[in-house]
This record gives C-alpha cells, structure tokens and sequence, in this order.
C-alpha cells in the first residue's frame, strides 16, 4: 500500500485498533504517511497504524498521533509484532488507564522488530493503580531495535510508571543494539 491518510475521531469507542491509514495491517505498507487525531477511547491507536499484526512490513512510512487511548499508542504503530524500518513518529502519544498504558514516540508495544527509524514525538502514559510505561521511542518492548533515535519526551506522573529516552521497558533477550536519545 503506498498512501496517505488522516482520521480525525469525535469519539470511537468500540476498542477496535485505529491508525491514520489502517486500524490493523497484515500486509506491506511503504511510502506511506497518515495522521491520527482527535478524541479515541479505543485500546490501541497508531498515526498510521493502530495494529501491525505478525508478517506486516512498513517502510518508509511516517505517522503523526495527537488522541489518547486506552492501552498502547504510538506515533507510528500503537502495537508492533511485525517489521518497521526507516520510518519515523512524531505528534504526542498518550495512554491512560487503570491496569498498563503504555505510550511510544514511534511505537507503543513492540514485539516485532524496528530498524533505521526515529521519533521526534513526546510519549505519555498515565494510570493509577497499574504499571505503565513511556518511552521517547518505544514504551515496551520485547522484540529487537537497532540503529534507531528519540529526539522527543517520555512524560510520567505517577509512581507506577516507567519512563525512558529510547525504551521505558526493555523485556528482550538481545532486544537494543546502536540506539540513542538526543535531548537536544
């Protein structure tokens, strides 16, 4: 898919995935670009992809997220268990709930892998009796990074939150490798 796309939310509340050009992708996106904005209530919420199911691949695609979430959200993708590469996020990620937000600048969950990309977004997860995470580039991961940036902000504000420059949690065997966080 080679597109451009923009979603703006009153209010979408029936907890499927969102994102500016798909809710969920199962398929190849590349030179692609979309924005999500507005109110979501939904879990998971993307700037281009709200949901990159496994054997997904998006390339050379940027996204920009301005909506808050219940679970996971990114600039990018919301949840990865696909490949990105030498894409970007950007725009601001929030996530709020009782039980584990979790907010990326690129991506909010990553399980896949995620090469040659950055974000230039703040990431901000909020809850009150769980665990939550944010992180400038992923709020929680588990897959594998490499040779990938954060120029953007992890915002916290409870105790029960992680934060990070580049990842807020890092549950992955060889999962980071020439990484970095730039804060200026």
């Amino acid at each position: 898919v080679n597109s451009r796309g923009a979603l703006m939310l009153k209010k979408h509340s029936d907890q499927s995935p969102v994102g500016g050009v798909a809710g969920t992708s199962t398929g190849t996106i590349d030179h692609s670009s979309g924005t999500l904005s507005g109110t979501s209530t939904d879990k998971i919420a993307g700037g281009l992809v709200g949901y990159a199911d496994t054997g997904s691949l998006i390339t050379n695609a940027s996204g920009t997220v301005a909506t808050s979430s219940l679970t996971a959200s990114g600039g990018l993708v919301g949840v990865n268990l696909g490949s990105i590469s030498s894409s970007y996020g950007a725009g601001a990620a929030y996530t709020f709930n009782d039980v584990t937000p979790i907010a990326g600048g690129l991506v909010g969950d990553n399980r896949g892998a995620i090469s040659d990309s950055y974000a230039t977004g703040s990431a901000k997860a909020l809850n009150t009796t769980g665990f939550g995470a944010a992180g400038g580039l992923v709020g929680m991961n588990t897959g594998t990074i490499a040779t990938s940036y954060a120029t953007g902000t992890a915002i916290i504000q409870d105790p029960n939150t992680a934060g990070g420059g580049v990842v807020s949690v890092d549950n992955a065997t060889n999962g980071m490798n020439f990484d970095y966080w730039d804060m200026d």
